[in-house]
Order: C-alpha cells, then sequence, then structure tokens
C-alpha cells in the first residue's frame, strides 16, 4: 500500500508538470483595402498576438503566447501561418489580438474573447480571408484618442517586450 502512495506521488510529481496542452492556432489570412477607392493598401502593419489565462490559487493572470508582426503585400494581403500554441496544463486561450496600421488610416483593432462567457463574439474578424477595410483620417481628426486605442491595444504586449 506505500508503495502504490509513493508511485501515485512519484508520478504527480515527476509526470504531470511536463503534461502540457497545446493548440493548433491559424493560419490567417486577409486582404486590407481602402474604405473608400476600394484598393489594395500596400505595406500596412498586421500585428496579432495571442494571449492565455493561467489560474492560480488566488485569481490567475494573462501570459503572451505569442505575437506576430506582417505587413501587406503589394496586393494588401497578409498571410500568417500556422503555429503550435503550448498553453501549459491548466491554461486556457484567452484571446486573440489583431492590430492593422497604415499611416493616414485609422487603425483596426479588434480583440476576440476565446474563454469569457460575458463577451459577445466579434464576427467581424474571420481568421481566413478576413477583409479589413482601413478608413482615412478625416480633417479634424482626434489623434490623441486614436493613439490612446492604440496604446491600450498595445498594452497587452508590451510588458512582454
Amino acid at each position: 500500500m506505500k508503495k502504490s502512495i509513493l508511485v501515485i506521488i512519484a508520478f504527480i510529481l515527476i509526470v504531470l508538470p511536463s503534461i502540457s496542452l497545446a493548440l493548433i492556432l491559424g493560419p490567417y489570412t486577409g486582404h486590407v483595402i481602402d474604405s473608400q477607392t476600394g484598393e489594395s493598401v500596400e505595406g500596412a502593419s498586421v500585428l496579432i498576438y495571442w494571449k492565455k489565462r493561467v489560474p492560480t490559487l488566488i485569481e490567475g493572470h494573462s501570459e503572451l503566447i505569442k505575437a506576430e508582426l506582417v505587413y501587406t503585400d503589394k496586393d494588401g494581403r497578409y498571410d500568417i501561418k500556422r503555429f503550435f500554441a503550448n498553453l501549459g496544463l491548466l491554461s486556457s486561450l484567452e484571446s486573440t489580438q489583431l492590430i492593422i496600421y497604415q499611416p493616414g488610416y485609422q487603425a483596426y483593432i479588434v480583440r476576440v474573447w476565446h474563454d469569457s462567457p460575458y463577451s459577445k463574439p466579434d464576427h467581424s474578424f474571420k481568421e481566413k480571408d478576413n477583409v479589413v477595410k482601413l478608413d482615412r483620417i478625416p480633417p479634424n481628426f482626434d489623434y490623441k484618442q486614436h493613439y490612446e486605442k492604440i496604446d491600450d491595444a498595445l498594452r497587452g504586449i508590451d510588458v512582454y517586450l
């Protein structure tokens, strides 16, 4: 009986910490166009990052899984390859955040919450063939508020850089 308890304790201490859950995320593809002309926007920066929720005894915290920055090609298209996301043993995918920015245009920012029963799914974002229409910056534009939105979106990864 004592030997079986020792074997179970050894299993818990040695094997369980090495077990981790992984997700396959991606691929993510899209097309960025000018909302007024319908023309492709070349060279727009496309930043995407994923966060996981790590439970702790008290509350838990968020951790960055991965961040990737790509630029749209001459046809305004972007492609982010598939990858394996290591979540660890008890963590879950929390959110996917996408920020598309090109000078002269308003930033496109979308956050998809994966583990919150309180948030409604954002149907404006699709993983494959996502079409993003960037609006040009109008006269008398509130740059301060615009950059605050971008800063807020980047706050999810700045602590990791």
